[in-house]
């Protein structure tokens, strides 16, 4: 068998607080296995690049939108896609600075991009 994994975010944020994610669900299950899980979702340029095709879109018409930079936005980054980070979940805008890469937009939340 092989261990697939759909994304490695750590937590989740919930209305009810952060809870566990994929991320840290497979690390326990990579250290008791000892084998390294393949990532298909984001940033893997697998889905993302899978997405963008299914849509019939080009990469100067994509746009991803998430809330977590090294997952949503870095994925969108290093396919050529704009990226949108919404502040409402992992990301807060302190963060930022931690990464050398940065999102072409960042808003406080998803109302904000009706404008």
């Amino acid at each position: 068998a092989k261990l697939v994994a759909t994304n490695p975010d750590p937590n989740c944020p919930t209305d009810e607080g952060i809870r566990p994610g994929c991320g840290a669900i497979v690390a326990m299950l990579e250290a008791a296995a000892g084998v390294k899980a393949f990532s298909v979702g984001k940033p893997s340029p697998v889905m993302l690049r899978a997405a963008r095709k299914e849509l019939g879109l080009t990469t100067d018409q994509t746009i991803v939108i998430g809330d977590t930079m090294d997952t949503d936005i870095l994925g969108g980054v290093q396919l050529g896609f704009k990226t949108i980070l919404v502040l409402s979940g992992n990301t807060s805008r302190d963060d930022l600075s931690r990464f050398a890469y940065r999102p072409d937009k960042v808003v406080t939340s998803i109302g904000d991009l009706r404008h």
